[in-house]
């Protein structure tokens, strides 16, 4: 499953030079992602009443063209790997409708963890809907890719 998300760059998002802030692009891969389990049946919110979290435990960016205010963005993400208890998840940012060329591209990993205790766990064993859910956005975002 690809999934895509699209909105303009604020004014709060640039920096000095009128360019968008570098850590602003982490932020939007967090809006792309959250919209991305949305679509695969897991909302966030869902998780975690469940008692389940997701926390970061790696992030890459790649900054290849600036982009500047009131731009607009489509950020393009998919799962690119998961494994149970963990989830990678595959990013590229584009401006004014040029889809060939990112501005961005980057890639973060995650945990699913027990929300009281933060042991990794298998959705696999214990959510085996949504284990299977994101096992079809993986091969979705595969097939698409």
């Amino acid at each position: 499953m690809i999934c895509e998300i699209h909105f303009r760059v604020r004014y709060a998002e640039t920096d000095r030079m009128g360019v968008t802030h570098h850590a602003v692009y982490p932020v939007w891969f967090e809006m792309l992602r959250t919209e991305l389990c949305r679509q695969a049946g897991i909302p966030y919110a869902e998780s975690e009443a469940a008692g389940l979290m997701c926390p970061l435990t790696g992030l890459q960016c790649r900054y290849l063209r600036g982009t500047t205010y009131d731009d607009e963005i489509t950020v393009r993400g998919w799962i690119c790997a998961y494994r149970g208890a963990r989830m990678t998840v595959r990013y590229e940012v584009f401006a004014n409708g040029d889809l060939e060329h990112p501005c961005c591209t980057g890639e973060t990993e995650h945990a699913w963890v027990d929300a009281k205790t933060f042991a990794p766990l298998s959705l696999r064993r214990r959510f085996p809907a949504w284990h299977e859910r994101l096992t079809a956005a993986l091969e979705e975002g595969r097939t698409a890719g």
